[in-house]
């Protein structure tokens, strides 16, 4: 009856620790989980006036590009405004350029009637001299005749003033008209200087047109991509806002989560808090089995219940590989064993009271039994440490220099780990270390080999993985109190 009280009794144990360690995960995660929704809040906090000062310079963007383009749209009326007024000067300047080359006809017409007027001028000043000349004749021969040729005379004397009054005349017709003739041959010249000038004043305005034409145009399409430029500024003012919902609706989601957190610490202090004292009622039931064995006949070693595959409780008995080779060993030796599985503080407590006989499971050598009343065994194992992640991507352990690794707290690793250049992060036990290492909190866990695998296999879905080589080893013993090993144990010792 006590062997069947004392499995069930075991068997609920191992139920109720796989629970709080089941619980303990559950709880770090919900902590890692309101963490990040606080930080999650500040950043959308943050996101959220971000998004506001965004929707607010996308409107100032929308006024300016507006502003912009109404001003682009009056340059491009002013500039065909401006087309339309150049190509009437231009039009204006051709139909002048038509006159004066009507002008310049005019003007070489009347060159050539000049031209005339002073050939016949010349016949005049010819019969002028041949008149003269007659009328020098006339004169003398009126001399001749004496007093019958006088009044010839007189006639031909008169002939003579009017033939050099007709010469003087035609002499001075002649040098106006030369002087007019040098007039009209310099104002042509103007004209035509004019006319070139006037032709490069309308080429030049109509490649000034053309490129006015051009910049319309070009202002035109520039005002059509603004335009659109201005849809989308405004689109995405629109869906900065349906962020912005977004974003205060997410807020105050976790604004909620954060508000019922008391809740929830509430539940896990008082849920902590019965499993401390069912662990203890544990412990007391434990002590009153152990008290109602025969102590005589059996060695009775304690071990830790939380260091999976070494040594556990499966189905109320103790079990693992320091449990299955100190069963061997004790059987070999003719004697019998009983396990009772606790936490390390209680088990040692118990074998240093007298209440057990060894304590299996041991990494050796460990300064914290230099000045402890405790003897060690040969080694009969080693724990090969190493370091896991998340993948299973192999790495040297430089990598993980400098970065964060988790470790159980008071373990042997921490020190490995440090000489190593990494920085230890202490945890409770390797369980808590791998919760972080999912939320990212640390770089990796720097555990037992055999023992990273199981709890990543048992409570992880194997996604932790080891990824160094082993980076230290560790004998494994069994303990007992000093003067023990000559009595009762000496067949151990």
């Amino acid at each position: 009856m006590s062997n069947e009280l004392t499995a069930y009794f075991n068997s609920l144990k191992s139920n109720s620790i796989d629970s709080s360690q089941i619980f303990q995960i559950i709880m770090m995660f919900q902590q890692e989980y309101l963490k990040a929704s606080g930080e999650v809040q500040e950043l959308v906090r943050s996101s959220y006036d971000d998004l506001k000062a965004v929707n607010r310079n996308a409107e100032e963007v929308v006024s300016l590009v507006n502003n912009y383009s109404q001003t682009i749209c009056h340059n491009i009326n002013s500039s065909k405004e401006n087309i339309t007024a150049m190509t009437t000067s231009a039009d204006s300047l051709l139909k002048l350029e038509e006159g004066f080359s009507e002008l310049r006809g005019i003007f070489e017409a009347l060159n050539t009637s000049i031209s005339m007027i002073v050939e016949r001028i010349g016949v005049i000043e010819d019969v002028s001299e041949l008149t003269n000349l007659l009328a020098l004749n006339a004169a003398i021969e009126a001399a001749r005749a004496g007093e019958a040729g006088r009044g010839f005379q007189v006639v031909a004397k008169e002939i003579r003033k009017l033939a050099d009054r007709s010469r003087s005349n035609t002499s001075e017709i002649t040098t106006v008209l030369n002087e007019l003739t040098s007039r009209l041959g310099q104002a042509k010249g103007i004209i035509g200087r004019y006319g070139e000038m006037q032709q490069n004043v309308v080429n030049n305005m109509t490649r000034t047109s053309s490129s006015l034409g051009s910049s319309t145009d070009e202002l035109e399409e520039i005002n059509s991509e603004i335009s659109e430029i201005n849809n989308l500024v405004e689109k995405q003012a629109d869906n900065t806002s349906s962020l912005l919902n977004s974003l205060d609706s997410v807020y105050q989601n976790s604004q909620e989560t954060i508000a019922n957190s008391p809740y929830i610490e509430q539940a896990v202090e008082k849920y902590t808090t019965l499993m401390e004292n069912t662990e203890s009622d544990f412990a007391e039931i434990s002590n009153l089995l152990g008290d109602s064995k025969d102590r005589g006949t059996a060695i009775s070693i304690g071990h830790d219940i939380a260091y999976p595959p070494w040594c556990y409780i499966k189905e109320g008995r103790s079990a693992g590989i320091s449990i299955e080779y100190m069963s061997n060993l004790i059987a070999d030796k003719g004697a019998k064993a009983e396990f009772a599985g606790g936490q390390w503080a209680e088990i040692y407590k118990q074998m240093l009271d007298g209440d057990l006989d060894l304590i299996t499971n041991v990494g050796w050598p460990n300064h914290f039994f230099d000045n402890e009343p405790v003897i060690a065994s040969a080694p009969y194992e080693q724990f090969r440490i190493r370091v896991f992640a998340r993948d299973d991507r192999k790495r040297d352990i430089e990598t993980f220099r400098g970065l964060k690794i988790g470790v159980q707290k008071g373990s042997f690793t921490g020190n490995v780990v440090r000489e190593l250049g990494m920085e230890p992060v202490d945890f409770e036990n390797d369980i808590q270390g791998m919760v972080q290492l999912l939320w990212n909190n640390i770089a990796g866990v720097a555990t037992e080999e055999r023992v990273g695998n199981y709890i990543s296999e048992s409570l992880f879905l194997g996604e932790i993985k080891p990824v160094t080589e082993v980076i230290s080893s560790l004998d494994v013993v069994y303990l007992a109190r000093k003067g023990d090993e000559n009595r009762k144990l000496n067949v151990l010792f």
